[in-house]
């Protein structure tokens, strides 16, 4: 009798966690407000950078490009150069849909399944309009290409700089019913010189920032910049 009476609170308090799981699983895609379409509002000229051809960028083998289909929704690779000749690679990663099963991947974990080998990525603050926006740097290296690079993520209108701040961002979104949009920004330079060639990204990054309209900004840099 004993063992039935607690048998009747447990099948409830089961049922009523059914329920809320139920009631707050996100229903509203953030994507639908933000409708980004990255051809568009990434303009051909950026300061003294002009749009080039993508010769340049790293091809993605087949088995992981389907993979990364699965998770982005639209991706935009460009090469740009400066009156001064020097290149800057741009690629923009997007994904409407930012829960467990569709999240973004890290350059971290793109460049060496492409065999390059990194250093240990350091996290750095970067100075947009007077806020600091906080970004990742890495080397990476494949054969004789050394590749300086400085990425951040986005998910919703904000920057997030590690897998937990991500997390927690992502249940604060499905707290609200909203499932969170993403992308992963990635700028970077061909250079065996990687002080140099961070601070080339650095200063595109920046160009991009005052080019861009305001709200275009927050997309791409987060509402703290």
């Amino acid at each position: 009798m004993n063992q039935f009476r607690w048998q009747i609170p447990l099948s409830v308090m089961m049922l009523v966690a059914a329920a809320l799981a139920w009631a707050m699983k996100p229903t509203k895609p953030l994507a639908d407000q933000h409708q980004i379409n990255l051809e568009r509002m990434i303009p051909a000229q950026i300061g003294d950078w002009r749009l080039e051809s993508v010769q340049g960028v790293v091809e993605v083998p087949p088995d992981l490009a389907a993979q990364l289909s699965r998770i982005y929704s639209e991706t935009l690779s460009r090469v740009y150069v400066d009156s001064r000749g020097r290149r800057v690679m741009l690629s923009i990663a997007y994904g409407k849909d930012q829960r467990d099963d569709f999240r973004l991947h890290r350059p971290d974990i793109c460049y060496p399944a492409q065999g390059f080998t990194i250093d240990p990525p350091v996290n750095k603050q970067l100075q947009l309009g007077g806020e600091a926006m906080q970004v990742r740097t890495l080397a990476a290296k494949l054969g004789p290409r050394h590749e300086a690079v400085t990425y951040w993520v986005t998910m919703g209108e904000r920057v997030v700089g590690s897998t937990a701040e991500q997390k927690l961002v992502q249940i604060g979104y499905g707290l609200r019913q909203i499932i969170p949009d993403g992308m992963v920004f990635r700028v970077s330079t061909l250079d065996s010189d990687q002080a140099a060639g961070l601070a080339l990204n650095k200063l595109f990054v920046q160009t991009l920032y005052r080019t861009l309209p305001t709200q275009t900004r927050v997309l791409f840099f987060g509402n703290g910049a």
